[in-house]
């Protein structure tokens, strides 16, 4: 038989024999190099192969890829069965040295690995330091599986092709694996390890929010157990750079959809509880109020009941009769240098829907802020509408805007000096005038001052826009670009962002004329955007505006008022 015919004889042989069956490129790579080097050294040898040694080549190719590419089910599902459980216990999301020399011995265990390649054979020498083991473990399943996180699925598409597999291998398959599913979901509950919280932890990550998997490597994880409380606290975290590289610049959130993440020295964390046998407790958020109170609910429900005693004369078997609702929460007070609102003890008497006392206690030191009957407050504010609509009737009457809103729907801050100047002289006598002969009102104006009601200290903006009368500058009066560049230069120096104060196009400029001997120049800088602008990003530590008011003659600056949440509209007009 001549060389070509054998060539065919072999070739039409390993095709029926290798059908369906992928090859082990990096060992075909290693025999044929093999073969090359014994060229060079047979000097003496033909340049042209003979068929006999390309013939022993392909035979040695042939049974080392039978040894390394194994097709037959009943070798394969051992293996299947180590990388699921691996899976199911979050191993191959730890992905320890322990983790991936267990996986090398799985798979060579099933004959997938070549044992005579040194990177196996230093992993399998339990004489060696783990790490070195580790090392070259995780160098042989990286050069089959990939660097980054791979599942069982990934595992049994590459060892068991599912297009490859024959009706009968299929049906077999089908089988073992609902077997398998229904004796782990079956199993008794068991006290969790640490490769069983690192799955806790996958879980979490990717179906709480949209963690990446192919980051799920990356992330460290820390457990705390809690006698006390009987719990667990688990902590994921990942380097800052490495997600936003890998999600592309977007939030810094941990997650993009519910925000439960947060930030800790440059990592992005996130914490749940679990109880001791794995049961998801819930999400714990350091900086949620909860975790941030140093009182506890019952230290300071005695502080709630005795601050309605003493400003509403509320006893306590008044209170004791109604059902009571208590919790953490964010209060009203934004505190600036921490960037969020307060975290208050709420306490809230009453039926659910029907809700008659509520008190906000600050959670850290005690402090009453707020108490206050809602049935009072909730009748007070309808008064507060009667007051306001017989007000803004009388504007009317007289053929000025009762609804601070011009012909141009622009709200008052936009109107020009003179527009506001013109709209003064005859709102606010008119207002001051009701006020006179309404002092119930001017009391509930001070009573929303001392948090008395639901309200808090928000006024009536037609109020607080009448406290001061406003004209136009005289020939005395510096110019507005003046005045500006004034409070642009106070902005700037109590940090305001450049940018933030030359890009924006809502400064609201004021002429007060109340004092006529001394009229005032006050400016309102802006430097607050849209939460979406990124060429201007929030930043919630900073103030949103700089009100300043000066000496219009001299431009002395006479007040600043550094604008935040907290900040009332009565004390920026």
């Amino acid at each position: 038989m001549t060389d070509k015919k054998t060539m065919e004889k072999i070739q039409q042989s390993m095709n029926r024999s290798l059908s369906g069956m992928d090859t082990d490129d990096m060992l075909t790579e290693r025999v044929l190099r093999r073969a090359e080097k014994n060229q060079e050294d047979e000097k003496t040898m033909k340049k042209k192969t003979s068929g006999s040694l390309i013939l022993a080549i392909i035979l040695i190719i042939l049974a080392a890829t039978v040894a390394v590419a194994v097709t037959n089910w009943d070798s394969l599902k051992h293996y299947f069965e180590t990388v699921r459980m691996m899976e199911t216990t979050g191993e191959l999301a730890r992905w320890s040295d322990e983790d991936k020399v267990k996986l090398l011995q799985a798979m060579v265990d099933a004959g997938i690995v070549d044992t005579q390649d040194a990177h196996v054979q230093t992993a399998m020498d339990v004489k060696l330091p783990l790490a070195q083991r580790g090392a070259a473990a995780d160098a042989v399943i990286t050069a089959r599986y990939g660097e980054e996180y791979f599942d069982s699925y990934t595992v049994e598409q590459l060892e068991f092709p599912e297009k490859e597999r024959s009706p009968e291998e299929q049906a077999n398959f089908g089988q073992w694996s609902e077997t398998y599913w229904a004796q782990w979901n079956s199993q008794e509950r068991q006290p969790l390890t640490e490769s069983r919280i690192y799955h806790a932890t996958i879980n979490n990550l990717t179906e709480i929010g949209e963690f990446p998997r192919s980051l799920l490597r990356d992330i460290q994880v820390s457990s705390e157990w809690d006698e006390k409380e009987q719990i667990y606290t688990i902590t994921a975290s990942i380097d800052k750079s490495i997600y936003l590289a890998s999600k592309q610049g977007a939030d810094s959130s941990l997650f993009d959809p519910q925000s439960v993440g947060y930030e800790r020295d440059g990592s992005l964390c996130f914490q749940f509880w679990l109880d001791r046998y794995g049961t998801f407790m819930g999400i714990k958020d350091p900086n949620s109020p909860e975790a941030r109170a140093k009182l506890s609910l019952e230290e300071a429900k005695p502080i709630a009941e005795k601050a309605l005693k003493v400003r509403l004369n509320v006893e306590a078997d008044t209170l004791n009769s109604l059902p009571l609702r208590a919790t953490y929460a964010e209060g009203s007070e934004y505190i600036l240098a921490e960037g969020r609102f307060r975290a208050v003890c709420t306490f809230i008497w009453g039926q659910e829907g029907d809700a008659r006392y509520m008190v906000d206690i600050d959670a850290q030191t005690g402090r009453v802020i707020k108490a206050f009957d809602w049935h009072e407050s909730n009748a007070m504010l309808e008064k507060e509408r009667a007051w306001i609509a017989e007000i803004q009737g009388l504007l009317r009457n007289v053929g000025i805007s009762d609804s601070l809103i011009n012909q141009q729907d622009q709200y008052i801050w936009s109107w020009s000096l003179e527009e506001r100047a013109t709209w003064s002289r005859v709102a606010r006598p008119i207002v001051h005038r009701y006020l006179s002969e309404h002092p119930d009102f001017v009391q509930y104006l001070e009573d929303l001052l001392a948090h008395r009601y639901a309200q808090s200290s928000h006024w009536p903006n037609l109020i607080s826009l009448t406290q001061y009368a406003y004209g136009t500058p005289d020939v005395s009066a510096i110019s507005q670009d003046k005045a500006f560049d004034i409070a642009r230069g106070v902005a700037l120096e109590r940090g305001a962002q450049q940018r933030h104060v030359d890009d924006n196009k809502h400064h609201v400029f004021y002429y007060d004329v109340t004092d006529p001997a001394r009229p005032l120049w006050k400016v309102l800088v802006n430097v607050l955007f849209g939460d979406g602008d990124v060429e201007h990003p929030y930043n919630p530590t900073a103030p949103h505006g700089y009100f300043v008011v000066m000496d219009a003659r001299t431009g002395e600056v006479l007040r600043v008022v550094e604008r935040t949440v907290n900040t009332d509209i009565r004390e920026i007009v």
